[in-house]
Formats: structure tokens, C-alpha cells, sequence
């Protein structure tokens, strides 16, 4: 049964959408005609308001929960007032089941850079960098997968690249980008959140990029990118560690490294059991792991190089591992050394015997 209530424009203005087109209007101060708002009609109200943003932070989700419940008490007081920020995670989860025909939901982590928790709404099913085609062009995406590649296959875990290599892809790709369309492709790229450009002026994957598309990561960089030994997810800001042990792999966020330090008295590797109060016993990743005055340009030929060694050792190895199987064809293969880590020492033992000679 629909219910009549009396508003003046400026409140009709601020009528939610899902309700404006059942408004009935008569006069300037006349009466409106509008269905009974439910409950759901909360959670129909939030989710076109986090659907519409693609990626809030935690702080602006609960704004928009609240503001969502206000706006449907004001039609229907009868509402139960459920509102609680410190709960907003919970309420998303919530929501999430209702999401599941549809292939898509909110998923969240914490931001690299900030410390605090953002939510971003994902495909389910593709988890492709494709997704990002309904917003660019071929030429656009193909900037932004070189500067992805860049951004992971960067030296020293620094995992960021400056914009001065970003142009010169632009120019390298079929047909080239004219720099200064590939300066604007840029910063529409950090405008819209797919890429976060710091201080020093370069970029990195933003929070955004790394929920959106972490498939597209895990599957095409396995052997490159890495998790936080304390959260889970994919880390590219932080430390790790640094040990005399070659093999191991432990890397940790900013902000779980410091929650760590400050819950436990002597704090270890959960790897290698390296004691990580001694000095140096944990080395910088991310941007921070760079000198101010570092090259691009010169540090990617240096890397190009040691690829194609690396390539061809590995090529070397094949060969001998396959004559040997034929003459004796008993013992079984050896397992394969990881393509990505074998190039990452290789870049690292480099760069020690570069900065020696220096």
C-alpha cells in the first residue's frame, strides 16, 4: 500500500534515486506519492553508491551506509536504525551474499601507502586486466601493461618505475602514443586509481590495481611478486628479509612489520628464523629501496642483459640435463630453477659488485 507524504522541492531533490521515479509531484509545496521504503531498500541504496565510486576507502563506505539509512528513515521511520561504523566491514560482507549471482563483490585490503582499509568492487569470474578495456583503448591498455611489467620486473624489489621509462614505452608501442597523449594516459591512470604516483614522481601499482587485478598478477608474475608473510596478500611496500640465507622469501608489509615489532619482544623471520633486531637484518622494498638519483633507462638495458644470460644459462642447462637423459635415461629431471628468482639474485649479486667497483 503506497503511503502519502508531504515535501517541499528542495526535499524531493534529495530523495534517493531508486525512489525518484514513483514521485508524483503536484505543486511547489504539494504532496508526493511514494511506495512504502523497506529495509533492503537500504542495501539496494549503499550498493549504488559503492557501485558507482568502483573503490572507496573504509571510512567513506561507512559515510555511505549511514547516509543511505538516513535517507530511507526519512521516507519510513519504521526502519530499524542499524548504522554502527566499527561494523561496516561486517555490513559488507552482508551485501556480498546478495552480489553472488551476479559474479561480482567487495573485496577489501589494506592500502600500502596509507595504512587504512579500501574496498573495491571485483569481477569474480574474469579478475583479467581486460576488464580495464571498457574504460581504454588497445593502445591505452598496451601503456598499461607495459608499465605493470616495469613496475614488477623493477630492480631490487623497488617495484616502481619513473615516468620518463613510461614515455619511452609509449613511443615503443604499434602504433606509438604521441607523449603527450601518453602523459595524459598517465595521469588519467592515477586519477581514476590504477596507478599511485608518489612524491619522488613515479608510479606504483595502487591498492586499486593489486585487488582488481590480482589474478592477472599472480598468473602472469608467480615467480615475481610475493606475499606478506603476515597478511596474505600481495606485497610490493615494505621489507624483507635479508639474511645470509639466499633462499629466503619473506616479505612483509610497512604496517605488519611494525604491528609485529611492537606485539613481539624479539622478533625472528617466520622463514629462516633470522633474528631481525639485529642491525641490517631486513632490507627495504618498494620505492624507498632506490638512491634519489636513480636511472630507469640505464638500469633497464643493465637488466635486459642479464636476461638474455640468464636465458641462455638456462638454455645451457636444458641442453646438457636433456643429452644426459638420453645416454642414461634413469635418473629423473631435476626440478627447474625458478625463471624470476634466478634473474632477481642475478640483478641483485650485480648490482652489489656495481656499487663496489663504485
Amino acid at each position: 500500500m503506497d503511503t502519502v507524504y508531504s515535501f517541499s522541492n528542495a526535499v524531493l531533490a534529495t530523495l534517493p534515486l531508486f525512489t525518484r521515479p514513483f514521485v508524483v509531484k503536484h505543486s511547489l509545496n504539494s504532496t508526493a506519492i511514494l511506495p512504502m521504503v523497506k529495509n533492503k531498500d537500504v542495501h539496494r541504496l549503499f550498493k549504488q553508491a559503492m557501485v558507482s565510486r568502483r573503490y572507496v576507502s573504509e571510512d567513506l563506505a561507512a559515510v555511505l551506509w549511514k547516509k543511505s539509512e538516513e535517507a530511507c528513515r526519512s521516507l519510513n521511520d519504521e526502519i530499524p536504525q542499524m548504522y554502527n561504523a566499527a561494523e561496516v566491514n561486517i555490513y559488507i560482507q552482508e551485501i556480498n551474499e546478495t552480489l553472488v549471482p551476479l559474479s561480482i563483490e567487495f573485496k577489501s585490503r589494506i592500502d600500502e601507502v596509507s595504512g587504512k582499509r579500501i574496498w573495491a568492487l571485483v569481477n569474480t569470474v574474469e579478475g583479467e586486466i581486460a576488464k580495464v578495456a571498457t574504460e581504454y583503448t588497445p593502445a591505452e591498455i598496451g601503456l598499461y601493461k607495459a608499465v605493470i611489467d616495469h613496475i614488477v620486473l623493477a630492480p631490487r624489489d623497488s617495484f616502481c618505475v619513473g615516468e620518463i621509462a613510461c614515455l619511452r614505452e609509449a613511443s615503443s608501442l604499434k602504433p606509438s602514443m604521441p607523449k603527450s597523449q601518453a602523459e595524459a594516459t598517465l595521469k588519467n591512470f592515477v586519477a581514476n586509481g590504477w596507478l599511485y604516483k608518489s612524491p619522488r614522481g613515479r608510479y606504483t601499482l595502487s591498492t586499486r590495481a593489486l585487488i582488481e587485478l590480482e589474478l592477472y598478477l599472480r598468473r602472469t608474475y608467480e615467480d615475481e611478486i610475493f606475499d606478506c608473510a603476515h597478511c596474505k596478500e600481495l606485497c610490493t611496500l615494505g621489507i624483507a628479509c635479508d639474511s645470509h640465507l639466499d633462499e629466503c622469501d619473506t616479505y612483509l608489509h610497512r604496517h605488519c612489520y611494525d604491528l609485529l615489532r611492537r606485539t613481539t619482544p624479539r622478533l625472528k623471520c617466520p622463514n629462516c628464523e633470522a633474528d631481525w633486531t639485529r642491525r641490517g637484518a631486513v632490507r627495504d622494498i618498494g620505492e624507498e629501496s632506490l638512491p634519489a638519483d636513480y636511472d630507469d633507462l640505464k638500469a633497464r638495458k643493465r637488466r635486459s642483459t642479464m636476461r638474455s644470460e640468464a636465458v641462455e644459462e638456462e638454455e645451457g642447462e636444458d641442453q646438457l640435463e636433456s643429452s644426459q637423459l638420453e645416454r642414461e635415461a634413469s635418473p629423473p629431471p631435476t626440478k627447474p630453477q625458478r625463471k624470476g628468482r634466478h634473474l632477481r639474485k642475478t640483478q641483485k649479486t650485480q648490482q652489489g659488485s656495481d656499487e663496489d667497483g663504485d
